[in-house]
């Protein structure tokens, strides 16, 4: 998995049914060690990761208890994929 990868699934926690002020050091640490500063953590969670895990906040399911890092990265990727296209 990617240097971005790994920091789009650790941003993606942010939208599950759970504190997130409960991160755990581990994925503090992920996003510290990865490539990127602050700015372009945030423009990565508001530009890639939230697009695609906003309807889980819109969801009355619960906790999300089955979340696929796979589907995640595929659909982040996909998303960014057909954006530059359209550059």
């Amino acid at each position: 998995m990617s240097a971005r990868e790994k920091v789009w699934v650790i941003l993606s926690e942010m939208f599950l049914d759970a504190h997130f002020a409960d991160m755990p050091d581990a994925s503090a640490r992920v996003l510290a060690a990865s490539p990127y500063d602050l700015k372009t953590l945030e423009r990565i969670v508001l530009n890639e990761v939230f697009p695609v895990c906003v309807p889980k906040l819109r969801s009355v399911a619960g906790i999300w208890t089955d979340f696929d890092e796979r589907d995640l990265v595929s659909k982040i990727s996909a998303r960014k994929a057909s954006q530059s296209l359209l550059i």
